[in-house]
């Protein structure tokens, strides 16, 4: 399929017409044609759907696959047969072309192994037109005339507070966002490892009508917002854990992700700082393939890693260590201790 984002946007406009039997007829003729796309195209679907009926347009019938099956078979997975995963490994590992396309065609994203396994996904431009086309209808059932003069008013300005540097979803989209010198003056990136009062400072300063963070870091700024650090009115922030009051009948899920504490210390002068557990993430280092930090006191953190293949384990050690050490400093924690230990990360369920 071919359809641009205004013809989406049109057909989802018609779909909110019929209702929720027009909208549940689409769903299944939609997820049918996903099921059998996926058995024709990939190796790894073909196999596990071989049992099941020719035509699904329920996802109630489907085996249960898991990000780490889907990872250890990456090659026989993958719907484009160019796509493997020795290239994309060497893609993930240029932070210079975040943003930029895979294979020419394509959009690679990452994911982190705090849950499990790390994911590399790649999407095709019809996947990014279709999410555009459901962000506006998001935006539209969220916002009113009033809010969206208001946006204008104050410049159209979006503030991201992303994990930059790595190829996670966040920082793609930003990076991709920056690419325009139109939009540019409009976006302030700013990254998860910023202490905080500089994040509030810089947010006070920039004054964004958007706000787009991670969860974690919405908490954090919350709670500097509460306490009159933070002074910022942002029309919209896109994060919302409780279903939309506007009664849109599209359907909706809940994801079940990642699950991870924001970390609070103590300086030597007594000073509480907190930092969110994004800014430890480690997964981005060669030769880790899993990583846990976990807070053992309010003076020592310890960390959990899992090498991949035959990386050495003290040079391994060495690169985390320092990266860990470089963010504590960042916050004037250069008191804390950064443990390494023998453990394997613990997880509560694989993703």
């Amino acid at each position: 399929m071919t359809e641009g984002l205004l013809e989406l946007v049109r057909d989802t406009r018609q779909a909110l017409k019929q209702g929720a039997a027009g909208i549940n007829e689409r769903q299944r003729t939609r997820f049918a044609g996903m099921v059998a796309y996926a058995r024709a195209h990939s190796p790894y679907y073909r196999e596990l759907y071989k049992d099941i009926p020719e035509r699904v347009d329920d996802a109630r019938v489907l085996p249960i696959t898991s990000k780490s099956a889907l990872m250890a078979r990456f090659d026989e997975w993958a719907t484009d047969r160019e796509v493997t995963l020795e290239k994309a490994r060497t893609f993930a590992a240029n932070p210079e072309l975040i943003g930029e396309r895979f294979l020419g065609r394509l959009i690679l994203a990452t994911t982190s192994g705090t849950t499990g396994i790390p994911g590399i996904f790649v999407i095709d431009d019809r996947t990014l037109r279709v999410v555009n086309a459901l962000m506006l209808r998001w935006l539209q059932s969220l916002i009113g005339v009033a809010d969206v003069l208001r946006i204008v008013a104050e410049g159209r300005r979006l503030a991201m507070v992303a994990d930059l540097g790595h190829h996670s979803a966040t920082s793609v989209a930003a990076a991709r966002l920056m690419k325009s010198p139109a939009r540019r003056k409009r976006i302030q990136l700013l990254s998860v490892r910023t202490p905080l009062p500089d994040l509030v400072a810089q947010l006070n300063a920039f004054r964004p009508a958007l706000l787009a963070p991670y969860a974690s870091m919405a908490k954090l700024l919350a709670s500097e917002q509460g306490a009159g650090r933070l002074q910022i009115h942002p029309v919209l922030i896109v994060q919302r854990p409780d279903p939309c009051p506007c009664g849109n009948p599209l359907p909706a899920i809940r994801v079940q992700g990642r699950s991870a504490d924001v970390l609070s210390f103590r300086k030597s002068d007594g000073a509480q700082v907190s930092i969110a557990p994004l800014a430890f993430e480690v997964d981005h280092i060669p030769g880790v393939e899993q990583f846990q930090v976990v807070q053992t006191t309010p003076t020592n953190v310890r960390v959990r890693y899992r090498l991949a293949g035959a990386a050495d384990s003290n040079q391994v050690w060495q690169a985390v260590h320092a990266d860990i050490a470089r963010v504590l400093a960042q916050h004037g924690l250069e008191s804390v201790t950064v443990e390494r230990t023998d453990e394997l990360p613990h997880f509560s369920a694989q993703k």
